[in-house]
């Protein structure tokens, strides 16, 4: 499984954790797709998945802050969950650089939600980026 294919997963993940309103690992450990697929990645959607449970309320709280005229339960569920996964690498996964969790983003949300969201995806996450640079 490739890096992106994990990232794709942990949206699907976060995407499944929204609608059920179940922000637990297991929501991760039962998905079909992760059980069948072992890879090394595994311990890359697991460190994703664990920092955002564990880091919900500062995850969302910056995204909100960032948002433009917006509210997280106006954004769609699926840009929603790709911006949660770009932004638990941004802050909490330094080995990874913020231009490639965003470019990711980016290729991801042009596979799963509107063109449109990819220009706005880019600049929240871009704008969360430059904030944790500065400080």
């Amino acid at each position: 499984m490739s890096r992106r294919s994990a990232r794709e997963l942990c949206m699907k993940i976060l995407y499944e954790m929204e609608i059920k309103k179940e922000f637990d690992r297991k929501v991760l450990m039962t998905n079909e797709e992760y059980k069948v697929i072992k890879t090394e990645e595994d311990l890359y959607m697991e460190n994703v998945i664990d920092h955002f449970i564990n880091n919900q309320r500062i995850v969302d709280e910056i995204l909100e802050s960032h948002l433009t005229d917006w509210k997280l339960n106006r954004i769609s569920k699926v840009d929603l969950s790709i911006l949660r996964v770009a932004t638990v690498e941004i802050l909490f996964i330094p080995e990874i650089d913020s231009n490639v969790s965003i470019n990711e983003a980016i290729e991801i949300t042009k596979s799963y939600s509107e063109d449109k969201s990819a220009k706005y995806i880019n600049g929240v996450l871009d704008s969360i980026a430059t904030e944790k640079q500065s400080s």
